[in-house]
């Protein structure tokens, strides 16, 4: 009499059609990393009070990703900051 019950065996047979060399593919060292240049232009304005406000365009000139990976092509960033004093 076998240990092993038919649900176990289902289980066993499933995951040998499937085999999973990692979990995810962030968990894969060979997507992870690679090269970018990028280029940006800025403006920084100082108001009243120690109210900063920023805007930065950035694109990339040169990529080289590593595995499957998504490439960035251009970033805009707006950003706010109350200075304390």
């Amino acid at each position: 009499m076998s240990l092993m019950t038919s649900a176990t065996r289902r289980i066993l047979f499933f995951l040998s059609l499937c085999p999973i060399a990692t979990p995810v593919q962030t968990a894969d060292p060979d997507n992870q990393g690679g090269d970018r240049l990028d280029l940006g232009v800025g403006l920084n304005s100082i108001w009243t009070g120690n109210h900063r406000v920023s805007l930065e365009y950035e694109t990339t000139i040169n990529q080289d990703v590593n595995g499957v990976q998504m490439e960035m092509e251009s970033m805009l960033t707006l950003g706010y900051q109350l200075a304390f004093e």
